[in-house]
């Protein structure tokens, strides 16, 4: 058992067996003032109540103990966020650092002051080893940054979650201080872990963009690691990054994204599911036909200088460098754990041995022009870096739902796809037709679309990339 899940089982037991302890703590209203004197008056294991209301606050409430942050209802307690994005301390709304088993539940985040130099720190940012958070039944309107930022070494749920948005996206996930390190180096030098719990699940949550281009719904970075599963996503991009794409930060280490319906009204989206490096899965996703591809796989540094790492071109001491063109890249798509680096400017310079760890595809649904857009053919290739059609040799999803998205108290299990309402005119109807379900796999649900002759086909514009022919593996 990994230590950040030990640590959960315990506060889980502590809370069980000494549920006498905890108390239920109303907050006078739903003021800053209120709320965070109530905050500061709880002990660990409380719950802290918002009352019902519409409160603005333009100071951030900063939480380092493992509380209950209960709201009356996603309609009734409203909390606006006024507080500086340009701030150069605490910028978010909520900061939970340090604080194992937190939870934030049954309320409305609305933006209200504005980003904009798009520093994205989130209305909610999850810092240090939180491990087994939860944020669920929270509703994210109208805002002016990322919903949930989860950095550190935090590890837990979003589960039941509206996001609604304006390009900014829904949920960041770095694991930048995995296990004592820095910059995702550890991340990237710890195994993979599939079929965990020991990262950051997004699950049964509505994503919603209102932008002509994708902010993403969740982005991977910083060595992160999450489960994007049960979701329903209109019109943004799920977005794994390089290492190039934040300085000294390493790229996205693993990710295992399956069973999401996605769909967009908004042409300018050239995929649903945008990977630059790392090792993952992909499976039981239905994608609409409008995506110009389901998967878009890239290595920016083939055609990019970074600051920090160089360029992958052959020369530089950090790739492996094993044909004229410099592959294999540091970190590049279907590579997996390698010897540690360190320090400001990384170290030691030369390849850290990352050995092959491709991503795998398989029963995606998606009747668009390609389900595999190849940026990089010269280095990413089909049956080496990725293989569509064939499951991961060994692979077991994590149950679903969720753990602690079952409510003991209640005796049943909070499950479900996320929603998102009716479909624009013109957009596909979609039909749940069932769902299978083992001791292994948990719970599949299989969504069909019904009226595919309602929208007009569109082919892929030609740029000179590859696409594979797979449309349904």
């Amino acid at each position: 058992m990994s230590n950040a899940r030990a640590l959960l089982v315990a506060l889980l037991l502590f809370v069980g067996v000494g549920a006498v302890h905890a108390a239920e703590r109303l907050a006078p209203s739903c003021s800053r003032d209120d709320v965070g004197a109530t905050v500061t008056a709880a002990s660990p294991g409380d719950v802290v109540l918002i009352p019902a209301g519409t409160c603005s606050w333009a100071v951030g409430l900063a939480i380092d103990k493992p509380l209950t942050l209960r709201g009356a209802g996603q309609t009734a307690t409203v909390l606006r966020d006024g507080v500086p994005k340009d701030s150069p301390t605490q910028a978010n709304l909520i900061l939970v650092d340090d604080a194992p088993g937190f939870r934030l539940t049954e309320l409305t985040i609305e933006g209200q002051a504005q980003d904009p130099d798009v520093y994205n720190r989130g209305h909610v940012l999850i810092a240090g080893a939180t491990s087994g958070f939860r944020v669920d039944h929270v509703t994210f309107k109208d805002t002016v940054t990322v919903g949930v930022r989860s950095v550190g070494r935090s590890t837990g749920l979003v589960d039941h979650c509206t996001f609604d948005y304006d390009f900014h996206g829904g949920v960041d996930v770095w694991h930048d201080r995995w296990d004592g390190g820095s910059w995702g180096d550890t991340s990237w030098a710890t195994p993979s872990n599939f079929g965990s719990d020991d990262l950051v699940v997004i699950e049964d949550c509505a994503f919603i963009n209102r932008a002509s281009g994708a902010g993403g719904f969740v982005g991977v970075q910083a060595g992160g690691r999450a489960v994007v599963r049960h979701n329903h996503v209109r019109a943004d991009t799920f977005f794994l990054s390089g290492t190039d794409s934040a300085g000294r930060f390493r790229g996205g280490r693993h990710f295992e994204v399956y069973a999401n319906r996605m769909e967009t009204n908004a042409p300018s989206l050239w995929t649903a599911i945008a990977v630059e490096g790392g090792t993952g899965v992909i499976f039981d996703n239905v994608v609409d036909s409008r995506f110009s591809s389901a998967v878009n796989l890239e290595v920016r540094r083939t055609v990019n200088t970074s600051a920090v790492w160089g360029r992958c071109n052959g020369s530089n001491p950090l790739d492996q460098n094993s044909q004229p063109n410099g592959y294999a890249c540091l970190d590049m798509v279907g590579r997996g754990q390698g010897a540690l680096l360190g320090g400001d400017t990384p170290m030691p310079a030369a390849w850290p041995q990352q050995p092959l760890e491709p991503v795998y595809l398989w029963n995606n649904t998606f009747d668009g022009g390609g389900l595999v857009r190849n940026g990089a053919p010269n280095f990413i290739a089909a049956g080496r870096e990725y293989i569509v059609g064939t499951p991961k040799p060994g692979y077991v999803p994590f149950q679903y739902p969720h753990p602690l998205a079952v409510e003991p108290d209640a005796g049943v299990v909070d499950g479900g796809i996320g929603s998102i309402g009716p479909e624009p005119e013109g957009q596909a109807r979609w039909l749940l037709l069932g769902c299978g379900c083992s001791s292994s796999s948990g719970l599949l649900l299989w969504l069909v679309p019904l009226a595919l002759v309602t929208r007009r086909r569109r082919s892929v514009r030609g740029d000179g990339d590859s696409l594979s022919t797979a449309r349904s593996d």
